[in-house]
């Protein structure tokens, strides 16, 4: 499916296993930059024992499923706001341009488990 609306081009997708359905949105932001916006539940971000970091291969599966280079180095989250995490992940060195991974908290829909999970990802290839 693909609309066009105010200079966005977005395109819907959807994943499933025998536990999850993934679902996302393609969209061209007006910078020019790519967005992979994931729909609640979004993939699985296990995040190390400090929340600063995520497991890079959580990372790794979700770009190869949505047909992405992976990863080779992870990074810290961007910043601490109060005493929280911003939830954002930054590669100023992939291999396609700046990508920013976002997080957020997400609810499995048949347990009602929260989590945290990947929310959108950005690719500007303008870097």
């Amino acid at each position: 499916m693909k609309i066009f609306l105010a200079m966005l081009f977005i395109a819907s997708f959807a994943y499933c296993d025998e536990n999850v359905i993934w679902k996302f949105k393609k969209i061209t932001e007006q910078s020019g930059a790519t967005s992979y916006i994931f729909e609640n539940p979004g993939p699985v971000l296990t995040l190390n024992s400090d929340a600063s970091t995520s497991k890079i291969e959580d990372i790794n599966a979700t770009l190869k499923f949505i047909g992405l280079p992976e990863i080779n180095q992870n990074v810290r989250d961007e910043g601490i706001l109060g005493r929280m995490y911003r939830g954002q992940y930054r590669w100023d060195d992939y291999s396609l341009g700046k990508l920013v991974i976002r997080r957020t908290l997400a609810t499995d829909s048949k347990t009602y488990k929260k989590y945290d999970a990947i929310w959108k990802i950005t690719i500007d290839s303008k870097r």
